[in-house]
């Protein structure tokens, strides 16, 4: 609010006269009674037709005191109407006074509603429909349905296309369209052939097509004859030819004349020797065979209907069975009629520890072998586990007992007796009360009787010792997580380093001894 300082004179009356309407001064300012104005809000009034607007305020302090100021207002359209939307104007006023603010007021404008004309005609097919067209908005569009006739202009003929006319009626307006009606073709379903020749001399056909639609209208063609056979002639029955005549237009199905006798062939027997039987195949008597109806027959001409000698079959020895591998067994029969005839088979077992083996007591695992072949039974084998067959590790986790190898020289001529005569039983070795031993071929770098056994016997060249499989004693040098790094507590073997004068590990004589001959026969029981 605009507050102004009045003192008595000439030029201050002068401002008060500027500032306020003189229609309703206070009287008494001419006495000298001066106030500052508190106007209240103003307030906008509108004329109805939104030409002009009025502005307002009242001295608070003195309601005699008023402002009042009319103004013009300019119109702009802010949105124009469409033919189905409305629109929007607006009306705009400024005024002098700048305490008034300036105002706006905005008004609908009404939709202006569709004008639509005929435009053209809309064929789907051959229906049509009545477009009409907003002369305001194109793409207001409404469509009617038309009333459409149609009649043949110009008939089709057999070769010559024909014309339907179509004609859309609506409101008064037409429109006409055109549909293409296809010659009729013609229509050749009387057709005729006519056959002339001699067997002897060969044989003609002319095929004869008359349109249906048109009898003036006829097609012919000379077809090109062959001669086939239908009925194969045997060696006892004549057979038969078929004459047919075969066309390009595929007007023309094949016709045929007649059937010509082929005459019979004759029996031609072909002498067959009498083959032995086998045990799997057949064989065969002494007969004679038609080549061309394959009729058997005796040497006296007698028909036959079995010629066959029936194969003998196998006799089977009795099923052995072989373990040269451990967990492996092959199974093996020969026939007693024919000893090319044999079966066998090898297969892996299934293993199974049935007692695992400590420090006083050896173990027990069992393999089971189970065959395809229905005449090999299931078989088992059983394996002694010494002790060694599982890691041992001490409590201090400094010696690791694993694997089995000949430690001890045996002595005991009665045991050494009672070894020679054992069978092998697996890894070579030959198993005694649970313990298993083998058998060693001395043959020393020097003949001397300087090399001695740990018992203090002299060992002779070229001689034949026994000696205990015992667990190997294992020195833990380190162990980085579970990954042990061992040395075995006593010198196991001997191996020459390298035959190949090499210093090369990796193609070095031990280096395949230790990956191959000593890691099989010490770990042989191991899991």
């Amino acid at each position: 609010m605009k507050k102004m300082r009045f003192f008595i004179g000439f030029g201050i009356l002068a401002l008060c006269l500027t500032s306020c309407d003189l229609s309703n001064l206070n009287p008494s300012i001419d006495e000298g009674e001066v106030h500052n104005h508190e106007w209240g809000e103003t307030t906008y009034t509108w004329a109805e037709d939104f030409l002009s607007c009025k502005a307002e305020r009242i001295c608070l302090l003195d309601e005699t005191h008023v402002e009042r100021e009319t103004a013009n207002s300019t119109y702009s359209v802010i949105k124009e109407a469409t033919c189905e939307n409305s629109g929007l104007g607006r009306f705009e006023v400024s005024f002098i006074n700048p305490d008034f603010k300036a105002q706006s007021k905005e008004k609908t404008i009404d939709s202006l509603g569709h004008d639509y004309k005929f435009d053209s005609f809309v064929w789907t097919n051959y229906t049509a429909q009545a477009k009409y067209v907003c002369s305001r908005d194109r793409t207001h569009v409404k469509l009617y349905d038309a009333t459409v006739t149609s009649e043949i202009t110009t008939p089709a003929t057999c070769e010559v296309n024909g014309v339907r006319t179509y004609k859309a009626t609506y409101d008064a307006h037409t429109d006409t369209k055109t549909e293409l009606i296809p010659a009729i073709n013609h229509n050749w379903g009387n057709v005729t052939y006519n056959w002339s020749g001699s067997y002897e001399n060969g044989y003609t056909c002319k095929a004869i097509a008359t349109c249906l639609n048109d009898n003036n209208h006829t097609f012919e063609e000379v077809g090109i004859v062959t001669i086939t056979i239908t009925e194969e002639p045997t060696c006892e029955d004549n057979g038969t030819e078929k004459c047919v005549a075969t066309f390009k237009n595929s007007l023309f199905s094949e016709g045929s004349i007649h059937y010509v006798n082929v005459p019979a062939l004759g029996h031609d027997f072909i002498e067959h020797k009498a083959v032995a039987p086998t045990c799997e195949e057949d064989g065969t008597i002494r007969y004679f065979e038609c080549s061309r109806c394959h009729r058997r027959v005796d040497g006296s001409g007698n028909e036959l209907t079995n010629v066959v000698d029936p194969a003998t079959g196998h006799d089977w020895e009795e099923v052995s069975y072989f373990s040269y591998a451990k967990g492996e067994m092959t199974a093996y029969r020969c026939c007693k009629n024919d000893d090319n005839h044999e079966e066998s088979e090898t297969v892996e077992g299934t293993y199974e520890v049935i007692s695992y083996p400590t420090r006083t007591q050896a173990g027990l695992a069992r393999y089971t072998y189970t065959f395809e072949n229905p005449a090999f039974e299931s078989q088992t084998e059983d394996v002694v586990l010494p002790y060694g067959s599982y890691p041992d590790l001490s409590n201090d986790g400094n010696t690791l007992i694993y694997g089995l190898y000949p430690q001890t020289h045996v002595s005991d001529q009665d045991l050494i007796e009672l070894l020679d005569d054992l069978p092998l039983d697996v890894n070579g070795w030959r198993l005694y009360n649970n313990e298993y031993y083998v058998s060693a071929y001395a043959n020393t770098y020097q003949s001397s009787n300087d090399f001695k056994f740990d018992d203090g016997e002299a060992i002779s060249n070229y001689h034949t010792y026994w000696f205990k499989c015992e667990p190997i004693s294992w020195r833990v040098l380190n162990n980085e997580n579970d990954v042990y790094y061992v040395m075995s507590n006593v010198l196991l073997d001997a191996c020459q380093y390298s035959s190949r004068n090499n210093n090369n590990y990796e193609n070095s004589t031990v280096r395949d001894w230790l990956n191959d001959s000593f890691l099989n026969k010490a770990f042989y029981f191991a899991d």
